[in-house]
């Protein structure tokens, strides 16, 4: 599966973007916005007997390691991150 990791240069931008939308690191919005993004669906997270649920790929670990850098994610994870910031 291809993968993006988000470079030094980028951290600062996504930084920036996060800081105009009010966005925090444990934010649930991006992740609702991701998955809609994903899916064209707007009624996320979905409930189930677990918990809540995203879209394939959207959880709040992928949503760190994009901010942070620490690991490569799924390349369209990594695009609808892109796409709601």
């Amino acid at each position: 599966m291809p993968s993006l990791q988000t470079s030094q240069k980028a951290k600062a931008k996504i930084k920036q973007a996060r800081d105009k939308k009010g966005w925090k690191v444990k934010d649930e919005e991006p992740l609702k916005k991701a998955s809609e993004v994903l899916t064209g669906e707007a009624d996320w997270p979905k409930e189930t007997a677990n918990g809540y649920l995203y879209a394939e790929g959207v959880s709040e670990a992928t949503w760190k390691r994009f901010l942070y850098g620490t690991e490569p994610i799924d390349t369209t994870v990594y695009k609808a991150f892109c796409e709601i910031l």
